[in-house]
């Protein structure tokens, strides 16, 4: 018997419980209220020094020469790595590109204007293949809250979320009861993908089945996922094709 079908989780045995509706809402009500705190003047003076040193060592990088990129095409960002970005072409290829210095904030999601570069270039330890030139207005916008800059775009023109949550150690409602809070905010379709349900055994499926039901019946999609046995992949990639998502997980 493998090691993998040894650890099986018994909900029962493990001391699960079915939390109170006004359990599981006061928690992500009271980080609600929190994230709409105002910054303190302390906190005002860290973010406007920040974004003034940044716009200085801007300023001192020097502009990538012109001639050694192509015609400017369309693409969606779908990574960012500090002054680099992977953008994913029509065609689906991805190019990993500069940055002007003209663009302030670029996210996940951002739809861009591009050029793909005639010869691979070497900055650090990255292999550039194109720059971006310009980002369009967007549609929706994801943030968190920063120490140092306030508030902090995280994902752009998302128009679902598949919220991920492992039946293992925990399966955390307070999490995935928050992120639907932010989908509703940001008028986002979520999907609530549950992975490692291999590892369930017949009690553990039985309550999950019914404490899923409860999102179910307000009209969430569920899906019960496992990349180990690939149960449920198939819904789970048809769900995906067409959308730009972004998969926010706790654990697993």
């Amino acid at each position: 018997m493998s090691e993998r079908s040894q650890q099986r989780c018994s909900f029962k045995s493990s001391g699960y419980r079915r939390l109170k509706l006004s359990e599981r809402l006061s928690p992500f009500l009271k980080g609600i209220l929190v994230s709409k705190k105002q910054l303190s003047k302390g906190q005002q003076r860290r973010v406007a020094a920040n974004h003034q040193r940044r716009l200085q060592t801007s300023d001192k990088r020097p502009e990538p020469d012109d001639s050694l990129f192509g015609e400017a095409q369309e693409g969606i960002v779908i990574s960012r790595f500090g002054k680099h970005a992977d953008v994913e072409a029509h065609d689906g290829s991805v190019h990993r590109c500069n940055i002007r210095r003209t663009i302030g904030s670029l996210v996940t999601g951002d739809r861009v204007v591009w050029r793909a570069g005639t010869q691979a270039q070497t900055s650090g330890t990255h292999i550039v293949k194109g720059i971006i030139e310009a980002v369009h207005e967007r549609t929706s916008v994801l943030t968190r809250p920063d120490f140092y800059d306030g508030i902090k775009p995280i994902a752009a023109n998302i128009n679902q979320i598949v919220i991920v949550s492992a039946i293992l150690p925990e399966l955390s409602l307070n999490i995935i009861d928050r992120y639907l809070v932010a989908c509703e905010t940001l008028s986002v379709e979520p999907i609530i993908a549950l992975n490692k349900v291999d590892l369930l055994d017949k009690d553990g499926r039985e309550f999950i089945n019914q404490t899923m039901k409860i999102y179910q019946d307000i009209g969430y999609k569920v899906l019960q996922v496992s990349s180990y046995t690939g149960e449920g992949m198939v819904e789970l990639k048809a769900n995906l094709a067409g959308r730009i998502s972004i998969l926010p997980a706790s654990q697993g």
